[in-house]
């Protein structure tokens, strides 16, 4: 495919010939569902922050598979640049079927990203919204594709801090911090 990243050669099966791309790929519901459409046949790019968790989890997902066509692809999600990154180089693939966020992050203590940006924000929610915004063309001109946010159940109790989402002031809450990301997938998908 374009840009060296566009799988090719993907087993049959009913997602034969759809291209997908897995954030969060390379453990939990990211690496399990890269799995299970790597054996629906799709051709997979797996996207993961660290390069030999990345392509490791692409070679998991192949011998688990038996198809071929997954490729990993480096990128830190806290990173707006990375993000913008990222989103140039899948902007490039043929076609984009599937766009599924699975990454996300959970922190005890409130760090920020490189950005000045309060990292589960950050990762769970901006980098989600901003590399979707930047793949609507290639995914308005792929017919049927679909954006698949993952939330959790902890979106029911998230509560949307309109006026402090990076959660600056006052007391840092994890599970808060955590459960507004989540309600914010929510109201993004």
């Amino acid at each position: 495919g374009r840009a060296g990243i566009g799988p090719a050669g993907a087993t049959a099966g009913p997602m034969a010939g759809k291209v997908v791309v897995v954030t969060g790929a390379t453990s939990g519901i990211g690496l399990a569902a890269a799995e299970a459409l790597g054996r629906l046949g799709a051709s997979l790019v797996l996207v993961g922050r660290d390069a030999a968790l990345a392509h490791g989890a692409a070679i998991r997902v192949a011998r688990a598979t038996g198809n071929p066509a997954v490729r990993p692809l480096v990128a830190d999600l806290a990173s707006r640049a990375h993000v913008r990154a990222l989103g140039d180089e899948l902007a490039r693939l043929p076609r984009l079927d599937v766009l599924v966020h699975g990454a996300g992050v959970w922190h005890l203590r409130r760090r920020e990203t490189p950005d000045g940006i309060e990292e589960t924000l950050a990762v769970n929610h901006l980098a989600p919204f901003a590399l979707t915004a930047r793949l609507l063309p290639l995914l308005r001109a792929t017919p049927g594709a679909r954006v698949i946010a993952v939330s959790s159940h902890a979106a029911y109790g998230g509560r949307v801090r309109w006026d402090d989402p990076g959660w600056s002031r006052g007391r840092y809450g994890p599970y808060g911090a955590y459960a507004q990301t989540k309600a914010l997938n929510v109201l993004f998908a």
